[in-house]
């Protein structure tokens, strides 16, 4: 509560295992949207991102973390972002994982993302 006090943020990024309870949860106690963090490494992971369609205001996708990692982000580690291709238009999404000035080209031209990460 005291940190969305003081920094008094446009959007919160939750990055957790949240449910989508949880999201309409936080978005509702501080009045804010909400962008969702999901891993993905293959096309069925998309599948995860119906039950947060009408609750989450955006979603992060980043890549699955490499087994053994401690941190659920922010490896380096990129994903195939081909599977992004057939998302439904009205996905608002920002792109993640492991973007770096040798890729961005092919992720934007694959992906063609609204955002980067």
């Amino acid at each position: 509560d005291e940190i969305v006090a003081q920094m008094q943020p446009d959007m919160l990024q939750l990055h957790g295992a949240e449910t989508p309870e949880r999201v309409a949860e936080v978005k509702a106690r501080y009045g804010l949207p909400a962008m969702k963090a999901l891993p993905l490494s293959e096309a069925a992971d998309l599948e995860r991102i119906k039950p947060f369609i009408g609750i989450s205001d955006r979603f992060l996708f980043d890549a699955k973390p490499p087994k053994g990692s401690e941190l659920p982000g922010g490896n380096g580690v990129a994903f195939d972002w081909r599977i992004l291709v057939g998302l439904d238009g009205g996905v608002d999404y920002m792109l993640s994982g492991g973007l770096n000035a040798a890729n961005i080209g092919d992720a934007l031209r694959l992906a063609d993302p609204p955002g980067i990460d």
